[in-house]
């Protein structure tokens, strides 16, 4: 019992703070959720959970995130106990492709609840209905994550700046030595999209925008990789989705060829207001077809 629920512990930063806090939502709305949305920070500002009219949503996006991360928690979490789930929404960040399980392992191998799910298999067929009671009694979740994710369903709201300069802070020829970051990343959603198709859930992978400068750079997005190199990776993803019938790709991005205009965007890599809601728009309308 000291460590059920226990998804934030006093002295963690603010990406444990944030999922906790989502990991409470979720199971707070465990029989309601519909549309579950994982990934980065692209995805918690780009996805107004509240405004898809397709289903309820729930945004579980955040900072400090690899795929893997992402997919951990769809799969274990969503597809095991979110009884009405019918869809995973999955940011596709090519740039940030270069990790594997870093960001995952730092998430959930050093926090007690994550570690007590997976040494009892995730509470697979077990009855969890309190579950977030004891979760909001044990995390001491912070003011912060309580007033920005309470209301939202995990989005976050930002008003516009502008897409700026591409900046691009990392190497881009990363992609050459760091191959293998790459391949696994995309086995990685391979087999995730196989497991979903065979429980009959959708998949959606979302490529957000970024800066159109980048077009100007040798870097796709703001960390890499080389624009031949992601332009390889999202041809062999839609290749997935010809193959796969219950995954879906949403390209927002277009290579910087996109319509998300400076009021759109709060920085060179992330969503305004009116760029999540254009956004989640489009994706509800491919939503509507799915069902």
């Amino acid at each position: 019992l000291d460590s059920a629920g226990v998804y934030f512990a006093e002295g963690q930063d603010w990406p444990h703070d944030a999922l906790a806090y989502k990991m409470n939502l979720m199971w707070k709305y465990a029989n309601q959720v519909e549309i579950l949305c994982v990934g980065s920070s692209r995805t918690e500002d780009g996805i107004v959970a509240t405004k898809i009219k397709s289903g309820f949503a729930l945004n579980m996006g955040h900072s400090g995130n690899d795929m893997n991360a992402s997919l951990y928690v769809a799969e274990n979490y969503g597809a095991k106990h979110l009884k009405n789930l019918k869809t995973v929404v999955v940011s596709l960040d090519f740039d940030l492709w270069q990790n594997k399980t870093d960001f995952s392992d730092y998430l959930f191998m050093n926090t007690p609840g994550y570690i007590y799910d997976k040494n009892h298999f995730f509470w697979e067929n077990e009855d969890m209905a309190d579950f977030s009671q004891i979760v909001e009694a044990v995390s001491p979740f912070s003011t912060m994550a309580i007033e920005v994710y309470g209301q939202s369903r995990g989005w976050v709201g930002n008003e516009a700046a502008e897409w700026g300069v591409p900046l691009v802070e990392s190497d881009s020829n990363w992609s050459k030595t760091q191959a293998q970051a790459l391949d696994w990343n995309l086995a990685r959603l391979e087999s995730f999209a196989k497991e979903m198709d065979r429980l009959q859930i959708n998949v959606i992978g979302v490529i957000f925008p970024q800066n159109p400068r980048y077009r100007e750079t040798g870097s796709w997005g703001r960390y890499g990789p080389q624009r031949s190199a992601a332009e390889k990776y999202i041809e062999a993803v839609q290749a997935l989705a010809d193959r796969i019938p219950h995954f879906k790709v949403l390209d927002e991005n277009r290579n910087g060829n996109h319509d998300y205009i400076d009021q759109m965007a709060l920085n060179t890599d992330h969503l305004s207001i009116k760029g999540a809601e254009q956004l989640t728009a489009r994706l509800d309308s491919l939503l509507i077809t799915l069902e």
